[in-house]
């Protein structure tokens, strides 16, 4: 939302009351009374399994307690909900060791379109969380964005959020390359020198997609043309956000430096698109993969542990404290969110609107 401006609260009053303290009240207040947070979606994925034997709560329904490796989300307990006996079956359904497809089934829920366990662009369909950024996401400037943490491969093609059938949605997981593609129009000003160079570099990438399309076009089959077709619409969605000025009216973070690779300052700055409603859908992969020198890991975790989790007590107890490292970084996220003014409240809590202005 845009600020209330002095000139025009002064304007509104006929200039009756014109304090500078009731101003200030007035502009806070307003706002306040009058925002309705928007319906907002992240997702939030571990990878490698766990323990069975001690992740689960015990008890049911609202009087639960967690686990040991659950024990660091304490803290928000009354806002959580485990649930138990959910499967990946599209993944299982394919037939092979379930690696690529534990990524590219989780959430479309369908088996992938081919068996090949380096093909992670193969999904079966489009994913939950595309799903719903078509509606909750259709009025924002991204409909979603996806960012990856840790990456086990540099810039791996290692999808989960895809359009629609073998249509992967691009992720980022280079924290510089995630602002500028959030926050690289914002200047203050459309005839900003860097302002006017970015959208002209971005207009002859995307003229040279409209002239590659019309060269294709002629010498496809109807399959192929769908396909192309389907690219081309993306193309044109992406033309129209990138073209678009976008002025500073949220706090936009500070641009991390080229060869920043921490995953704190990524999913800070995928905050800031959610706080700035730039977004409403997001999803993160944390990638922890074998780098756990500092609980004692020696070898592969995934190859040596994770895999002798049911039948090998030591493996079993490291397991326990990479997953009780999992669930320690995913409060911190949470606690990120929390941290997030969003009018009366927060991103991680939605208060109602007041219904007036009293203090």
């Amino acid at each position: 939302m845009k600020p209330i401006s002095r000139r025009t609260v002064l304007r509104g009053l006929g200039s009756a009351m014109i304090a500078l303290p009731f101003l200030e009240y007035f502009h806070q207040e307003a706002r306040a009374a009058t925002y309705t947070a928007p319906k907002r979606l992240l997702f939030l994925t571990t990878p490698n399994g766990t323990n069975p034997a001690t992740h689960w709560p015990t008890g049911s329904g609202s009087s639960f307690s967690l686990s040991p490796i659950l024990s660091p989300l304490q803290a928000y307990q009354n806002n959580m909900v485990v649930l138990r006996g959910v499967d990946n079956l599209a993944a299982k359904a394919t037939g092979i060791n379930g690696h690529t497809d534990a990524v590219r089934c989780m959430l479309t829920g369908r088996k992938a379109s081919n068996t090949s366990n380096t093909d992670y662009t193969a999904a079966g369909g489009i994913s939950v969380d595309q799903h719903i950024a078509k509606d909750v996401g259709k009025g924002t400037l991204f409909k979603s964005l996806e960012y990856v943490a840790d990456y086990i491969y540099a810039h791996a093609p290692n999808y989960c959020s895809f359009y629609d059938a073998n249509q992967p949605a691009p992720f980022e997981d280079e924290p510089n390359e995630l602002f500028k593609r959030v926050f690289g129009n914002f200047s203050t000003s459309p005839e900003d020198p860097a302002a006017i160079a970015r959208r002209a570099d971005r207009q002859s990438v995307l003229n040279a997609v409209y002239e590659n399309y019309g060269v294709l076009n002629g010498h496809l089959g109807s399959a192929d043309k769908q396909r192309l077709d389907a690219h081309l619409t993306r193309v044109h969605e992406l033309e129209q956000k990138l073209m678009t000025d976008v002025g500073p009216t949220c706090v936009v973070p500070a641009a991390p430096g080229a060869d920043e690779k921490s995953a704190d300052v990524g999913i800070d700055i995928l905050f800031s698109a959610l706080a700035c409603d730039l977004t409403r859908v997001a999803t993160i992969r944390t990638q922890f993969w074998d780098s756990y020198s500092n609980l004692g890991v020696t070898g592969s975790y995934h190859d040596d542990y994770l895999h002798h989790v049911t039948d090998d007590p030591n493996a079993a107890a490291m397991v326990d404290q990479v997953k009780t490292l999992q669930a320690t970084n995913i409060a911190k996220i949470v606690d990120k969110l929390v941290a997030i003014p969003d009018g009366a409240g927060t991103l991680f809590v939605t208060r109602p609107a007041r219904s007036n202005l009293e203090p």
